[in-house]
């Protein structure tokens, strides 16, 4: 298995970003949460490194991306995510976000289209923003203004139902503190005003899955025919990266190929394999 490569790319609007390369196979592109480094998966990729090359992207203004303040809207990471693609030249590959990285790749699907895209992965997102949503993240927004670290712990300590140790959580904290705290701030305000994902997955047309932790419902009508669900049943928010390494594949592929490399039907399925999961119709 190909080790970890930290590399670099410049956008078009002259911002370098950093990603991690490693595996090998059908390139799977990863887009984290909010604030959240990609590093935070480089233990945490070992099955998925034997089926994929990953490639585990720093959102710009992320992780060690370059600080870019007057730039960090959705449509701009959408735009970012492309030029991604360019800067692979590969065709064909599988997006995964998870949380606040989901809603870069519906931006990025509500802008281009599905071309060169073989399938979807939505881990722990939102379709339709839940009532609870803008209550909770205008409380996170006024705590991180107060105390940034304090809030930050917090905030990342709550993602895990199981126990972790105190040095792996400073390092989560350390990536998130990257991100200066205007720019975080700034990008959950910009969350908040996408209220509805329909009309972008309604140009989905390719294999998606979707798995969620159990505070977050959706409804399975939104995703299509093209599709397969699940949930953890006694995780939380950060549920693929709290499970030991050994017991735990994010997703896995079976047979998928068709004579211009896209699946045309169910023959992409991803599945989750993890302690208390169990496959939901929702």
């Amino acid at each position: 298995m190909r080790r970890a490569m930290s590399k670099y790319f410049r956008t078009a609007d002259n911002v370098l970003l950093h990603y991690y390369d490693l595996g090998a196979g059908r390139t799977l592109i990863v887009v984290s949460g909010w604030t959240i480094a990609a590093e935070v998966w480089l233990k945490h990729t070992e099955l998925l490194a034997r089926m994929f090359r990953l490639v585990l992207l720093d959102s710009r203004s992320q992780g060690y991306s370059e600080q870019s303040r007057p730039t960090n809207w959705l449509a701009r990471q959408a735009a970012d995510l492309g030029e991604l693609l360019a800067h692979l030249r590969r065709e064909y590959v599988v997006l995964l976000g998870w949380s606040m990285g989901a809603s870069q790749i519906l931006q990025y699907v509500s802008q281009f289209g599905t071309s060169g895209i073989s399938a979807l992965v939505f881990v722990d997102t939102f379709f339709v923003q839940p009532k609870w949503m803008k209550k909770e993240v205008e409380r996170l927004i006024t705590e991180l203004r107060e105390d940034r670290v304090r809030s930050t712990e917090r905030y990342v300590r709550n993602m895990y139902k199981t126990p972790v140790s105190a040095e792996y959580l400073n390092a989560i904290v350390t990536g998130c503190l990257r991100t200066p705290t205007e720019v975080a701030v700034g990008l959950l305000e910009g969350f908040l005003q996408q209220t509805d994902w329909r009309p972008a997955l309604a140009k989905i047309d390719r294999p998606v899955c979707m798995s969620r932790s159990r505070h977050l419902r959706v409804r399975r009508n939104y995703l299509g025919k093209m599709s397969r669900a699940s949930k953890w049943k006694y995780l939380l928010h950060l549920a693929m990266l709290s499970l030991p390494k050994s017991r735990t594949a994010l997703t896995r592929s079976s047979r998928a190929s068709s004579t211009d490399g896209v699946s045309t039907s169910r023959n992409l399925i991803f599945r989750n394999v993890s302690v208390g999961c169990r496959d939901s119709r929702i």
